[in-house]
């Protein structure tokens, strides 16, 4: 799953992810993202939560997530990255935290990883 709530870049990572052959749910704010992790049946292999997002920051979204019980990989972007925001993503559990502006074959790499680790 990829939340993110800039239009094209939402639309450019979702290409990216599809083009390696993941299915791809895309939505565009935080209580979305929440639902969507929450929602009876979902079985992401990652999520990725862009952390400034409208409703529901992506850390609030993955402490809600953390709390209900989910223990799906989170991928946390970031164009505001400071040691603060990485500590508290690590505290809980953030499997990686990715600074804005990034490669595409970073973000490839990273889910491969979390998708098929090894």
């Amino acid at each position: 799953m990829l939340a993110e709530d800039d239009r094209d870049l939402r639309e450019l990572l979702s290409g990216v992810l599809r083009s390696d052959g993941a299915s791809v749910v895309a939505v565009t704010n935080g209580r979305e993202a929440l639902e969507e992790i929450q929602r009876e049946g979902s079985d992401f292999d990652a999520v990725v939560l862009d952390n400034r997002m409208p409703v529901m920051t992506g850390l609030e979204v993955l402490r809600a997530a953390r709390s209900a019980g989910s223990t799906v990989p989170v991928v946390l972007i970031t164009s505001f990255l400071d040691h603060e925001l990485v500590d508290r993503a690590i505290a809980l559990g953030v499997a990686t935290v990715i600074d804005k502006p990034f490669d595409a074959e970073q973000l490839r790499e990273v889910i491969a990883k979390l998708a098929c680790p090894a």
